[in-house]
């Protein structure tokens, strides 16, 4: 796969899904993205390991859905902001690229999937791509990685860190560490794409906060 910087993964490539889907808690980092002046984006991907892996993909906005995105299917469920997002290069740049992630992501599977495990056993790798901006502070990405609700790695994009707080998670870090390609697609799209995204989609919010209270 060839890896494009900037605005996703692979180019020539594009990713519904619910809380079984997610990964436990909204943390980054070890800060409560709830906290008051902060922002949050977060998506959460689930890829089913069957013979033909699945991907769905859910986006949250300061802990609010907003988008429910499945890959194979091309099958988008939004609220109220697409909107108004849907009329800027915003809304396609966003979906083709949560969709290069999802083909990585089920690219990346066979390789990275416990040994142990056997195609009889079901198995789902759960990813959490966020991105954080406090009031005024500069804007902060993570990823978190698990299988079956176990997590097993995070990946520090501005330290550019993996972090094993599973075994499972070393033969993640022990595939990806080397791979600068895949590193800096991990760490471009999170402080990158989703930062970006979480200015547009904050200003949409706010803008129809307004319209609500003075209408």
């Amino acid at each position: 796969m060839t890896l494009m910087m900037g605005t996703g993964i692979a180019h020539n490539q594009r990713p519904q899904s619910t809380g079984p889907g997610a990964l436990p808690g909204t943390s980054l980092n070890g800060v409560d993205v709830s906290v008051a002046n902060a922002h949050s984006l977060h998506y959460d991907f689930s890829i089913s390991s069957n013979r033909q892996p699945r991907c769905k993909v859910q986006g949250q906005l300061d802990g609010n859905d907003f988008l429910s995105y499945d890959c194979d299917n091309n099958v988008i469920s939004v609220n109220h902001l697409r909107e108004k997002v849907n009329a800027t290069d915003f809304w396609e740049e966003q979906i083709g690229t949560l969709k290069d992630v999802g083909d990585l992501l089920k690219q990346e599977l066979p390789d990275i999937k416990p040994e142990q495990n056997t195609d009889s056993v079901p198995l789902t790798l759960q990813v959490r791509m966020m991105c954080q901006r406090e009031a005024r502070g500069r804007p902060s990405g993570s990823w978190e990685f698990a299988f079956n609700g176990q997590k097993l790695l995070i990946f520090d994009a501005e330290n550019t860190e993996y972090t094993v707080v599973h075994s499972g998670g070393e033969r993640m870090k022990n595939k990806w560490k080397p791979n600068q390609d895949v590193t800096k697609a991990f760490k471009t799209i999170s402080e990158g794409d989703c930062s970006k995204w979480l200015n547009v989609l904050r200003q949409e919010a706010a803008e129809r906060t307004a319209e609500t209270r003075g209408s």
